[in-house]
């Protein structure tokens, strides 16, 4: 007689008995609204999912999932257009779910049946056309065991920084600092920008310095003739223990946010370990020990005095 497969809630409780991961489940409320954002009922996997992991999470993970996770509402919102506006309704049924970094979705299917199991489908952007890549039920049962695995080697010790950066296109960086000093006061020991490296396609990079809430940060402005104005980025991380209320992060993406003549964005690099690498004085090793854990810490580079 064969074993009965785990369904994705008993896989999920398997979380319960590891600590140290970062999950922040949404109440079922907050689920209808999120469905109600994307336009689509989420199907019973994805529900799992969300009341007992959330969207901020690090529960997947590179090492068992090919695929970034959407860990914002609106990417979810936007993402649901998108696949409607490659697919038009064929896509219909797809509820979003994640992308592979390079213009493809990752969308769940319902069971159209009871006991038929809710379905990874890959959008392709370019073919516009749809692939079955697996079940979710064993997608998450990967996820879960990786995961599970990882708690019992890694060092609980260590701290875990909701890591995100701010990138904005606006003529210069007197309205950024304005609403910086909006939550806290902004002390540039030199305002001078310090010059940067020219790329090969003639974009040009500069850094200034300044002192935000007790930490020293680097502001960064990108230039090209091309460009109708400059880029501008700025990296920060707070500890994912932080109370939504008092949130750097959040009172600052609101600002923003509110301000659209910045022409910002919130590049979210989710939840990830601190400090980077041990005995690392300097960036450059910091960034590349971050590295071995997210592939993407190449567009992230923290700065700590």
């Amino acid at each position: 007689m064969s074993t009965p497969l785990l369904t994705c809630e008993q896989l999920l409780a398997r979380l319960d008995d590891s600590p140290g991961l970062v999950r922040r489940p949404l109440p079922p409320d907050e689920i209808e609204s999120l469905e109600q954002g994307v336009g689509l009922p989420a199907p019973r996997s994805v529900r799992a999912w969300l009341s007992k992991v959330g969207l901020f999470q690090d529960v997947s993970c590179v090492d068992a999932c090919d695929f970034e996770v959407y860990e914002q509402p609106v990417e979810l919102a936007e993402s649901r257009r998108y696949i409607l506006e490659l697919l038009g309704q064929s896509g219909a049924p797809l509820f979003p779910f994640g992308h592979d970094g390079a213009g493809d979705e990752i969308a769940v299917r319902g069971g159209s049946a009871d006991g038929d199991e809710d379905q990874l489908v890959f959008v392709d952007h370019e073919t516009l056309t749809t692939r079955v890549i697996g079940s979710f039920r064993q997608w998450l049962a990967d996820v879960v065991q990786e995961a599970v695995e990882r708690t019992k080697s890694g060092d609980t010790n260590t701290e875990k920084f909701w890591c995100v950066q701010f990138t904005f296109q606006t003529v210069d960086e007197k309205q950024i600092v304005e609403v910086l000093r909006r939550v806290s006061e902004v002390t540039v020991p030199d305002s001078k920008w310090m010059d940067g490296p020219v790329s090969a396609t003639g974009v040009r990079q500069a850094k200034l310095g300044f002192v935000y809430l007790g930490q020293a940060r680097l502001l960064s402005r990108s230039t090209h003739e091309g460009w109708p104005e400059p880029l501008f980025a700025l990296d920060y991380e707070e500890p994912v223990s932080t109370p939504a209320d008092d949130s750097v992060i959040r009172r600052l993406d609101k600002l923003f946010r509110s301000r659209d003549e910045l022409n910002y964005k919130l590049v979210d690099y989710g939840p990830l370990e601190w400090p980077l690498a041990e005995n690392d004085d300097d960036t450059s090793s910091a960034t590349a020990g971050a590295n071995r854990t997210r592939p993407w810490w190449k567009f992230w580079s923290p700065v700590r005095l």
